[in-house]
């Protein structure tokens, strides 16, 4: 097979900021699963015929492009099921043209979306992995959260992000975060595995997981955000966004009124904005 033939290419509507998903991944990646390097994002993948393999996934001015070329015997099952993947992780579905036409009229969000337009939500590649890096990411700075979760794989995963069936059984909190925090996962992972919990869009999934001692409304906004794909999903009472909207979170909601139904398109540029403030700094 030629390289073109192993090279799947998704195109994507403008406008697109391949380089916000692209800082975005890396400022979170796992050492052992997944890099990012020459604007390229790598992700090792499990394969049911050669055991493991990884795609990269490139941006070539007009499509997100997934290279299969380290995947033998890859079927076409898993193919697809990678592609669907990646469409999540970097948003190609969104409708950017009518995000962008909402968000750059607004007075507080119009001056980042004309510096920066066509930010998107990165999506999860797996909701069980990134509910567990969310709880892992609960009131802590992102390198934090990233250099929790390298442990979690180190520890209990061997190199591999730890099934839901592994971590149920352990005291997470030994990796050195608050012990509440870390039952949280175990409830999680452990009603997952046991399918209590799920990761769809529910009627009552809000309900669900905020009955979990240890998970407020930042975490269920956050899934809602990156696993659901809820493009109106805002966490009012992130950080980021209370400081940099100068507002207590039911001010913040207040102001995203407008915003609405782009919500998690308009934290992008909140979060784009405070990024900038910092390497000014």
């Amino acid at each position: 097979m030629t390289k073109a033939a192993q090279v799947t290419r998704i195109a994507v509507q403008a406008p697109y900021d391949h380089g916000w998903v692209m800082s975005y991944l890396a400022q979170r990646a796992l050492p052992s699963l997944e890099a990012v390097r020459d604007n390229c994002y790598r992700r090792r993948v499990a394969l049911r015929n050669c055991g493991w393999g990884w795609v990269s996934i490139a941006w070539d001015g007009s499509h997100i492009c997934i290279d299969f070329s380290e995947c033998a015997d890859i079927t076409r099952d898993e193919r697809e099921d990678i592609v669907r993947r990646v469409r999540r992780v970097f948003d190609t579905d969104a409708q950017a043209a009518a995000i962008h036409e909402h968000l750059i009229a607004d007075s507080v969000l119009g001056t980042w979306v004309v510096e920066a337009p066509g930010l998107r939500v990165p999506g999860a590649w797996d909701g069980y992995e990134t509910a567990v890096r969310a709880i892992l990411g609960q009131q802590v700075s992102v390198a934090r959260a990233t250099e929790l979760a390298t442990k979690l794989v180190q520890e209990y995963g061997a190199g591999h992000f730890p099934a839901a069936a592994d971590l149920a059984r352990r005291e997470v909190a030994e990796l050195g975060m608050p012990g509440r925090r870390g039952r949280a996962i175990s409830t999680v992972a452990r009603g997952l595995d046991e399918g209590r919990l799920s990761l769809s869009a529910a009627p009552d999934f809000a309900e669900k997981w905020l009955a979990i001692e240890g998970i407020g409304p930042w975490t269920v906004n956050y899934l809602r955000l990156r696993v659901l794909k809820d493009p109106d999903a805002f966490p009012h009472n992130d950080w980021v966004v209370l400081k940099r909207l100068e507002a207590t979170p039911a001010q913040a909601l207040r102001t995203a009124t407008p915003w609405q139904p782009w919500r998690a398109y308009a934290l992008m540029y909140i979060w784009y904005s405070a990024a900038r403030l910092r390497s000014h700094s």
